[in-house]
């Protein structure tokens, strides 16, 4: 379904491409705060977990931790008194950590971060950002200097994502290889994209749509090489701030998974 060739790579690519694209602004891509992560007030911290969805006599309550896929995660986030995302870390069901990221930023508020992953085997990324043209370029890179994912992302007037382009180092070529492009449209009330393989066959289509506090309330994925569709319903609890504390997830309109959020402000 990916278009990444392998296996390991394409979870490893799907799962930096769902982080990177949750901060839908220039600004956001580039500085990794609340304001980019649809936060309001002076948030401390994030800690939230996924849960089946299951129906009982007092409603739809949470079941066993998991989540809708084996590459998504229980996630912890902690964010620095101005705001600024400091660390992350990303646990499986049972707790075990997957892959921690601390943030470290220059004097002009943008550039540095490291990356730690964990893993069967422990390894290292760093990534640095930069402007060339239009393009916000994002670079993944091992402790020596080479190069492992590149992205390089184009805004409109409003700053808005506009396309964005991932490319992989090929190991044994050491080619920089486009691995997928994605366009992205901002209608009146709904938001669409279209990712394409490099062969420009279509991988994937998804349109969604968002409530007064911006957060997602429906969207349609379709992925025409496979033939498959799904529609998402996403329903909301809230704190006084506006942040949302609960997800109840619906797929083709059953009921699935929950996520809960505790967050906690300065």
């Amino acid at each position: 379904m990916s278009p990444i060739n392998s296996k390991a790579t394409s979870k490893v690519a799907l799962f930096l491409l769902f982080i990177f694209t949750s901060c839908a602004t220039r600004k956001g891509l580039f500085y990794y705060n609340t304001t980019a992560s649809n936060l309001s007030g002076k948030i401390k911290s994030i800690d939230e977990k996924g849960f089946q969805a299951i129906y009982s006599n007092a409603g739809i309550i949470t079941g066993d931790r998991k989540r809708q896929f084996d590459f998504e995660n229980d996630i912890k986030r902690s964010y620095d008194s101005t705001g600024r995302l400091s660390y992350e870390v990303y646990t499986k069901s049972n707790d075990s950590v997957h892959l921690e990221m601390s943030y470290k930023y220059s004097m002009s508020d943008t550039i540095f971060q490291y990356r730690k992953y964990k893993q069967e085997d422990t390894f290292s990324l760093y990534s640095k950002k930069y402007f060339i043209e239009k393009y916000l370029i994002t670079e993944f890179l091992e402790p020596f200097g080479y190069t492992t994912y590149f992205w390089k992302t184009k805004y409109n007037r409003k700053g808005k994502v506009k396309a964005s382009y991932v490319y992989e180092n090929n190991s044994q070529t050491r080619e920089i290889q486009l691995t997928s492009k994605t366009f992205t449209k901002y209608h009146r009330k709904s938001v669409s994209e279209t990712t394409y393989n490099p062969d420009k066959t279509i991988w994937s289509f998804s349109r969604r749509t968002s409530n007064t506090n911006n957060d997602d309330i429906t969207m349609f994925i379709s992925f025409p090489k496979d033939d498959e569709t799904k529609n998402y319903r996403y329903t909301y609890e809230y704190d006084r701030n506006k942040n949302w504390i609960k997800q109840i997830q619906y797929i083709n309109d059953t009921v699935k998974f929950i996520l809960v959020r505790e967050i906690k402000c300065y």
